[in-house]
């Protein structure tokens, strides 16, 4: 039983860090174009009931420019924010001192860009990431949890079942 136990661990577990990374690299993605797309381009649109372009990617993104007289919104993918709240992003981002990371604080994913005078950050939710990490551990829990009731139950029915002849040379 702790073997089974073991390999199943095993399986979901390097299942949940493939989906962690996956969701991660999606996120980088989702920003590395942001950044490179144009200040007045919109994201890639696509048809209904056909896949997706393989340059969409579904979270919001927000993009500000930083310059001397502080930072511009240039776009916002669906967010709603305010002038304030995005120089308080930008301090914290510029102030982590790192080209990419996360902002716990506000639970954004960020990704700078310096060029000609002006700083670009290209930020992104950590909604869609944390859901699809905590769906994977909650079915692989239940998974987990299901397959060794089963094989439990199934273990004592075949150690019954083979046990049937010595009981009965016992009696």
């Amino acid at each position: 039983m702790l073997l089974v136990f073991t390999v199943l661990a095993a399986v979901f577990t390097s299942l949940c860090i493939a989906t962690y990374n996956r969701q991660v690299g999606e996120s980088k993605m989702a920003l590395r174009m942001a950044l490179e797309r144009h200040d007045n381009q919109r994201p890639p649109l696509f048809e209904l009931g056909k896949d997706p372009p393989k340059e969409f990617h579904r979270d919001p993104v927000l993009l500000l420019r930083v310059t001397q007289s502080g930072p511009e919104i240039l776009r916002a993918d669906s967010v709603s924010l305010t002038q304030e709240d995005a120089a308080a992003i930008a301090q914290a981002a510029l102030r982590s001192g790192k080209p990419e990371g996360v902002l716990r604080e506000y639970h954004l994913r960020y990704l700078l860009q310096q060029d000609a005078g002006e700083t670009r950050i290209a930020l992104a939710d950590l909604y869609t990431e944390r859901t699809a990490l905590r769906n994977t551990i909650l079915i692989s829990a239940l998974s987990l949890t299901g397959a060794l009731a089963a094989f439990f139950a199934i273990s004592l029915f075949l150690s019954k079942w083979a046990l049937r002849p010595v009981a009965h040379a016992w009696e």
